[in-house]
């Protein structure tokens, strides 16, 4: 989530590699890739590794070393896949420190990476060396605690690894002789690196079926150490992002495409540098040219959020046409070495090479913008996943198959003829599809996607529950705004002003039983956890409804008592219940249905149960402070869009957790008056605006703040005990810090 030691030397997490020595007396600093494909008695296996060991100053300014590794196993054909990443101590503090200093990174993103990584206590895959770092003192001779060790031996390199599926005895003999090249590292200026384009692997693998010889063919790049740098230096406005492929032809030819860019931290923008090919002959011949490449297929992560390039179309002048294809897109690495999202990715090649049919062996590195400058916009980086998933039920267009599923009738598939289906959709869908491709802000999915990870679900094969929760949601609203006479609903009118009371409320109240349709297949064979769904979804309901009776109610009673005696803690309880039942309560449920969902245990479950509620409550606190503001959101064009007027509540005679907070505020005199005009409604702008500034300024706003950090901090606190150690408690730390702060980053 933030610039790591792979992404940038001029930030601490990379605070300088050691300076360049001759070949064959350095010890190994700098960055080594090795892509190989293995032979493995008739399977086809793909492995990556990554070693890294950078040159750095400690706080006493003295020269010393950070260590990590990584390795990545793919089976062609059964799928399989296993990872392991390694790191040490000084590779933690790197990190941290890129956290700590990184003025562009998102608050909430910072709070949770220095809570969360902390020396032997990192996030899964990264486990800390069992052993130290022992560099031999006559050349190349790595140790990684006994889990890593790369040799040189000769003109040849010798790679082991050990982990929790077993081992591998590697030789790495150069078949072509070495080239320069340009690193993918993520530094400001790029630095040189060498590639040998071949390689012929031969060695030993050890697993549950005992040792065996395999053998077969790789490609490696040494990317070279560069001079130490001052780790409290500048850090730069743009980071790296880049994708790499590497074709190893049947005909002999090796192929290494290269995009790199930079992706500025403050627009956005990516400025993308000329695509470079380096094509190596059979003989050993080199040759760079320039090439076109098109991103033919991509996948977004649900872990990570991030899009990753899963099939490359590569073309180059002398009749070069090569498509790149990735095994599985489910190849993501999140290793903190790997900036926590990129694609390491084995591949098939096929295509055309001066005019002839070629096919080959592939490997494809995606890294796309991974820093987290505002956490909001990440959050919603699901929502393209999520409308994907709701076209799926709710269609763009009547399509019989899909309206005979909403419709329930899946076991009577001729029922519906082509006019009827036109009219469903524009009753059903219609309505529902109008609010839901608003501008969102994508929370609640975030937070479900997020522990579905955590626990060790599928998110996906779980990926169709999206649709269930935003539906939920989007149901719930469309009633409220009918009830409320809401105008405004995610930066356009709202659906009810559009389609009339009658079809938004039947379409929102259909939208809950959409759990009814996507659920089943999900959990086919077990009727527990089925009902066990079925019956939070209920419990959604109940409070939901009751929520929105108290809100339909209003606060007005309470507050005119408040006002009167001067004490608003009876109302600040009032308040709090109707937020509970409406939001905090609903929220926690769904938190509860991922983890159920993904095999939590019962005391997990308490834990998430906790979480989502003191979340949604904070959440629904901050929507209160925020009406003080006005919400604005980017549209998909990147066009700001307001989805909240200024003081909306205030205008329309709410009673929000602000006004209930200014009672014990604001003197009574003042107090009074302000609730004579809110009480009524104010039609006047620019005095609502002024109520809003008076509330602001008497200490409202952060008195609410206050809370909403208690009540998270409760939660994390109850949270935290039973926390996996994955990538996704960071993304659900950063949600609940954002809860409290969003209120003063819009």
């Amino acid at each position: 989530m933030a610039t790591t030691p792979e992404d940038d030397t001029d930030r601490r997490a990379s605070a300088g590699a050691a300076a360049r020595t001759p070949p064959g007396t350095d010890h190994g600093e700098g960055y080594w890739r090795f892509v190989t494909w293995i032979d493995d008695g008739g399977a086809t296996v793909g492995l990556t590794v990554h070693v890294a060991r950078y040159g750095v100053e400690d706080a006493d300014g003295r020269p010393t070393h950070a260590h990590a590794a990584t390795w990545h196993v793919r089976d062609r054909g059964t799928g399989h896949r296993a990872d392991a990443s390694w790191t040490d101590t000084g590779f933690l503090d790197l990190a941290r420190a890129a956290a700590e200093n990184d003025p562009f990174l998102d608050r909430s993103v910072r709070a949770a990476m220095l809570d969360l990584l902390k020396p032997g206590d990192g996030l899964y895959p990264d486990r800390e060396l069992p052993g130290p770092v022992v560099a031999g003192g006559g050349g190349l001779d790595l140790d990684y605690g006994g889990v890593v060790r790369l040799r040189a031996d000769g003109d040849r390199l010798l790679l082991d690894l050990r982990g929790d599926e077993g081992s591998w005895r590697l030789r790495l003999t150069p078949a072509a002789p070495a080239s320069p090249h340009t690193a993918v590292d993520g530094l400001p200026s790029a630095r040189p690196s060498r590639v040998v384009p071949r390689v012929v692997v031969e060695g030993t693998r050890t697993d549950a079926d005992g040792e065996r010889p395999v053998h077969g063919t790789g490609w490696y790049e040494r990317v070279l150490p560069d001079a130490p740098r001052d780790a409290a230096g500048p850090v730069p406005d743009s980071e790296p992002v880049w994708t790499r492929a590497v074709a190893r032809l049947d005909d002999g030819w090796t192929v290494t495409a290269t995009r790199r860019g930079r992706v500025d931290a403050l627009t956005g923008r990516t400025r993308t540098e000329p695509v470079e090919v380096l094509l190596h002959s059979p003989e050993g011949g080199c040759t760079t040219v320039r090439a076109s490449v098109t991103d033919a297929a991509t996948w977004t992560s649900l872990a990570s959020l991030r899009v990753h390039v899963t099939e490359w179309l590569i073309e180059a002048h002398g009749g070069l046409r090569l498509w790149v294809r990735a095994w599985s897109p489910s190849q993501e690495s999140r290793a903190l070495l790997h900036g926590t999202g990129t694609l390491v990715a084995h591949a098939d090649v096929e295509g055309v090479r001066g005019g002839v049919p070629v096919r080959g062996r592939g490997h494809l590195e995606s890294r796309p913008a991974g820093r987290i400058t505002r956490f909001e916009p990440h959050m919603r980086g699901i929502e393209a996943v999520v409308r994907e998933e709701l076209r799926s039920v709710y269609p763009d267009r009547p399509d019989r198959d899909a309206l005979t599923a909403l419709a329930g009738l899946e076991e009577r598939p001729g029922v519906l003829d082509a006019s009827t289906a036109d009219d469903l959709h524009a009753a059903l869908v219609r309505p529902l599809r109008h609010t839901t491709d608003g501008a969102g802000k994508g929370m609640r999915t975030y937070l479900w996607l997020q522990i579905v990870d955590l626990y060790g679900g599928d998110p996906q094969r779980l990926r169709p529950m999206l649709a269930v929760i935003e539906a939920l949601q989007t149901g719930n609203l469309m009633i409220d705004d009918i009830q409320d006479r809401s105008p405004m609903r995610r930066g356009r009118p709202a659906a009810h002003t559009v389609f009339g009371d009658a079809l938004t409320i039947n379409a929102g109240t259909h939208a809950y039983f959409l759990v009814d349709q996507v659920l089943p297949p999900l959990v086919r064979g077990d009727d527990r956890l089925l009902l066990a769904v079925y019956r939070i979804v209920m419990g959604i309901m109940r409070a939901g409804h009751a929520g929105q009776a108290l809100d339909i109610t209003g606060h007005a009673a309470a507050m005119d008592e408040a006002v009167r005696t001067g004490e608003a803690g009876p109302l600040l309880s009032r308040i709090r219940t109707a937020h509970l039942l409406k939001t905090a309560l609903p929220i926690r449920s769904l938190a509860e249905i991922a983890a159920l969902l993904s095999g939590a245990s019962e005391e997990q479950l308490r834990g998430v149960r906790v979480y989502g509620e003191k979340v949604g409550l904070a959440f629904q606190i901050g929507d209160d402070m925020l009406d003080l503001r006005g919400v604005t959101v980017r549209d998909p064009s990147g066009a700001l869009t307001s989805t909240k007027l200024r003081a909306e509540d205030l205008r329309e005679g709410k009673v929000t957790m602000p006004l209930a907070h200014a009672v014990a505020l604001l003197p009574p005199d003042r107090v009074r008056v302000i609730w004579e005009r809110v009480r009524t409604g104010v039609a006047d702008e620019a005095e609502a605006a002024e109520i809003a500034d008076e509330l602001i300024a008497c200490g409202a706003v952060r008195a609410c703040e206050d809370e909403c950090r208690a009540l998270v901090d409760e939660g994390w606190g109850r949270l935290r005990g039973d926390l996996p150690r994955n990538w996704s408690a960071l993304g659900l730390h950063a949600l609940g810090t954002w809860a409290v702060h969003r209120n003063a980053e819009c």
